[in-house]
C-alpha cells in the first residue's frame, strides 16, 4: 500500500500543474469601470502590465461577485454563474470561492470548489489526454477520497 501511494501520487504531481488565481503581489494596472468614493466599486475591468486581466464586478475596491480572471500565459478562471451568457467565477475579497473551472492554457482543467484561491471540496482535475482526478481537496491539495485513473504504472 505505500507503495501504491508513492506512485499515485507521482502520477499527479507529474502530470497536473498547480492552478492559481493571482490578484495578490501584481502592480501596474489599469482600471476602467464604476467607482464610488474613489473605490472600485460595481462592474469594470482590470489589466495589468503584464497581460493579466480581470473583468467583472466589484465592491469596497476589491473583486466581489461574478467575474473572470485571465493571466498573461492564458490560464484563466471562470465560473458556471451566467451574465450575458459568459461564464463567471464567484469572488469574494479578491479571492476565488465556491465553485469555479480553471483552465490551463495547456488544455488541463480543474472543476470544483474554492476557498480563498485554493482548491476545496469537491472537485475534477482533467488532462487533455482524457486522465484524471475526481475527489476532494483540501487547502489546494489531493486529500481524502479520490480517483485517478492511472493506466500507464
Amino acid at each position: 500500500m505505500r507503495f501504491m501511494k508513492k506512485v499515485i501520487i507521482y502520477c499527479l504531481t507529474k502530470y497536473f500543474k498547480e492552478t492559481k488565481i493571482g490578484f495578490a503581489k501584481r502592480t501596474n494596472m489599469k482600471y476602467i469601470g464604476h467607482r464610488l468614493n474613489d473605490k472600485k466599486e460595481g462592474f469594470g475591468i482590470q489589466m495589468w502590465e503584464d497581460g493579466a486581466s480581470y473583468n467583472g464586478t466589484y465592491k469596497a475596491d476589491k473583486a466581489f461577485g461574478y467575474g473572470c480572471f485571465q493571466h498573461s500565459d492564458g490560464d484563466n478562471y471562470v465560473g458556471n454563474n451566467r451574465i450575458f451568457n459568459n461564464p463567471l467565477g464567484e469572488f469574494i475579497n479578491d479571492k476565488a470561492n465556491n465553485f469555479g473551472i480553471y483552465t490551463h492554457s495547456n488544455g488541463s482543467s480543474y472543476e470544483g470548489y474554492w476557498i480563498d484561491d485554493t482548491q476545496n471540496g469537491i472537485g475534477i482535475d482533467m488532462l487533455k489526454d482524457g486522465a484524471y482526478f475526481h475527489g476532494e481537496y483540501e487547502k489546494g491539495k489531493k486529500e481524502g477520497i479520490g480517483k485517478y485513473p492511472c493506466l500507464n504504472l
